[in-house]
């Protein structure tokens, strides 16, 4: 077993000192209690565990098919991003797909007619965290029960984007949204996902 120090530790987020080499330490912050760590895990162990989270990539079906993006206020960047909806695993024995139903209801009020496993284990930073998120698609027939005040906490939100595959491909050309802001990792994989059409096989 590696020698792991925990450096500082919350409920939600801790740190860790993995140190790798005699003379180099690594740190490490992690949604995990230490014996959980990813870097503790063989690769059978890995593809048995659950990630941290489930994001959402949201198909809103119609004449034209568009993608969904919330815009939530995400607080390390201090801005309203273009995100997927998404929420961490709630209980040990919760899969994946209660995970995202529960998330798109409270997030956006949205019900789901159908969702669809992309990936069961995407790393978000793997140079400085092991936090992990499955990925899904959703699809939904309309957007006329949105509502974001089912959200708990410190969560907030101004609203929503609807995007064609052409208004999605001119957001990624463009780098940012039309506020300037930078896109997540993951909301660069939601739009990338829809404009290839990957979703429709």
């Amino acid at each position: 077993m590696k020698k792991i120090d925990t450096l500082y530790q919350t409920k939600f987020l801790s740190l860790y000192d993995i140190g790798q080499t005699e003379d180099r330490h690594y740190y490490q912050a992690s949604r995990r209690k230490k014996e959980d760590l990813v870097v503790l895990k063989n690769n059978e162990q890995i593809k048995k565990m659950n990630a941290d989270g489930v994001g959402c990539v949201v198909i809103v079906k119609g004449k034209e098919d568009r993608l969904f993006l919330n815009h939530e206020f995400r607080y390390p960047v201090g801005k309203y991003v273009l995100s997927v909806p998404a929420g961490l695993f709630g209980r040990e024995n919760e899969d994946i797909f209660e995970v995202a139903r529960r998330e798109l209801k409270e997030e956006t009020g949205l019900e789901v007619k159908e969702i669809r496993l992309i990936s069961p284990l995407l790393f978000s930073s793997p140079g400085m965290t092991d936090e992990s998120n499955a990925m899904v698609c959703v699809f939904v027939d309309d957007i006329e029960n949105y509502t974001s005040k089912n959200c708990e906490g410190g969560e907030q939100f101004s609203g929503y984007s609807l995007l064609t595959k052409n208004q999605a491909i001119q957001l990624l050309d463009q780098v940012c949204d039309e506020n300037d802001n930078y896109f997540s990792v993951y909301t660069h994989f939601a739009l990338l996902y829809f404009i290839s059409e990957l979703w429709k096989k």
